[in-house]
């Protein structure tokens, strides 16, 4: 084996181990996010395996028109709910699986193609980006859409090396996206549409090829296009609604500013967001990746593949902030989450073209990457100091099991109800923890009813503490109190006697 080869190999498996380390705190404490998202879903995946109920439609999105998302998460949630036996740390262990096979996935597809020096340039930073940190330990759908996004750029590459089937597996993977955020599917749809569409036009791709890409993008859609039939097109007609309908916008200009200014601040964001600059004024970061970008572009000894490569990664984030021009109402961040993959592949690019410019621009990348290694260390370190011995209250799976603890121990045997209150009114995350926990632990699972013994679980509401009051007066208001726990948690448990 060749030694530049060793040396990249081993300069790969150094930009895994960035990416694991901040990334494994839940991994290692076992003390993860466990609340209303994840309980719904988690219980979509049991219903899988458990129930061989095999959905159509995914998540209710959509405000005022009300539409679903497609099923995918949950059937990707199905793997570890039965590698692990129902356990949620498989959850864990999946999101922080994807984050890493992400960047394993960037370094193998695209050394030979873009070059080692930017690849790995882009392992790092994809490694250091921090609201992919962040995201990789926080199991929700969205945040498997970086993960999907190295796919969409491998074949973009191909189309651009005039491989036109590829232009199938862009639009599949486009399609695939809307099982984890509909949103996205949709305007990136259009974003990469319109790109094509002029492209082809100049390169006079034929017509065969539009339809090929049509197909890829319908058939994830499937799903939701056989529910659809047989309900009476509820997705198509909630779609069309919230993109007409705004709660903000009054068809005034004023209004209309606010709306920009909300989608300037989120696109805004979430760029520097996906990268490391405690230590670097933003604006010098958004400077040197436009002015880098556009003298690639302009580079006469820049190979024309490569200047295709970088001017789609550099127009793609603008058309998709033209695109959300079209929704009169306020973006939610994690509508572009694919960008932080774009801004990362674009900004390593950038970089190796910086350093073949001499010493100076060589001088220049070595401080911005010093700066951002030197973020990421103090953060990675921050975070294992504060968060890897954090309980996290009644929010993390820990203290949930240490009220259920309480329950279980004081109950010695007898058989029990338990009635839980949570400020989102919904309980999904104890009616599939109270049941898994209760059996796997102690045998027994308490059912939602009254019985001579009644606990109550409260989740108290930060934001207006006395809710719980009205609850416990007007729902929950028989039998005589025995007993009140206020744990360190938050939690507060009442034990009930009641006379049945």
């Amino acid at each position: 084996m060749k030694k530049k080869t060793i040396v990249f190999l081993l300069a790969c498996f150094l930009v895994v181990i960035f990416a694991a380390l901040p990334r494994s705190i839940e991994l290692i404490n076992g003390n993860y996010v466990f609340g209303y998202d994840q309980g719904k879903h988690w219980l979509a995946a049991k219903s899988i395996i458990v129930g061989y109920k095999f959905p159509l439609i995914g998540d209710e999105v959509g405000g005022q028109g009300g539409f679903f998302q497609g099923s995918g998460w949950y059937y990707l949630l199905a793997i570890p709910f039965f590698i692990f036996q129902g356990d949620p740390y498989g959850a864990v262990v999946l999101m922080f699986v994807l984050s890493v096979v992400m960047i394993v996935l960037f370094l193998s597809f695209f050394h030979s193609i873009l070059g080692k020096k930017e690849a790995l340039a882009g392992g790092f930073l994809l490694s250091f980006a921090p609201i992919l940190i962040s995201n990789s330990r926080f199991a929700w759908p969205p945040f498997v859409i970086p993960f999907l996004t190295i796919f969409y750029l491998w074949f973009v590459y191909r189309v651009l090396q005039k491989k036109y089937f590829n232009i199938l597996f862009v639009f599949f993977i486009v399609g695939v996206t809307a099982h984890f955020e509909i949103a996205t599917a949709g305007t990136l749809f259009i974003a990469t549409l319109i790109l094509y569409i002029l492209w082809s036009l100049k390169e006079r791709i034929p017509v065969k090829y539009l339809g090929l890409g049509l197909i890829g993008f319908v058939i994830p859609l499937l799903p939701l296009i056989l529910f659809d039939l047989r309900h009476d097109f509820l997705n198509l007609k909630g779609i069309f609604v919230t993109l007409h309908g705004s709660k903000r916008y009054v068809g005034t200009w004023a209004e209309y500013v606010k709306i920009i200014s909300n989608h300037w601040m989120i696109f805004s964001d979430e760029f520097f967001r996906a990268f490391q600059t405690i230590y670097i004024p933003k604006i010098y970061m958004a400077g040197f990746l436009i002015a880098g970008s556009v003298s690639m572009l302009l580079d006469k000894n820049i190979s024309l593949i490569k200047k295709k490569f970088v001017g789609f990664l550099f127009i793609l984030p603008v058309l998709l902030f033209l695109v959300f021009l079209l929704y009169k109402n306020d973006l939610w961040p994690w509508w572009i989450s694919e960008l932080t993959v774009i801004y990362a592949v674009l900004c390593a690019i950038v970089f190796v073209y910086g350093w073949q410019k001499g010493l100076v621009m060589q001088i220049l990348v070595i401080t911005l990457i010093g700066l951002m290694a030197a973020s990421y260390i103090n953060k990675t370190y921050n975070s294992f100091k504060k968060e890897l011995s954090d309980y996290g209250g009644v929010h993390k799976i820990n203290g949930k099991k240490d009220a259920l603890d309480v329950i279980f121990t004081d109950a010695k045997g007898e058989q029990f109800g338990l009635t839980v209150f949570t400020p989102p009114i919904y309980t999904y995350a104890y009616d599939f923890l109270i049941p898994w926990y209760g059996m796997k632990k102690y045998g027994y699972e308490p059912p939602n009813e009254k019985q001579r013994l009644l606990y109550l679980l409260i989740e108290p509401d930060t934001g207006e503490p006395w809710r719980h009051k009205g609850w416990l007066e007007t729902v929950i208001k028989d039998g005589t109190v025995e007993k009140t726990w206020n744990l360190p948690s938050g939690f507060i448990i009442e034990k009930r006697r009641l006379d049945l």
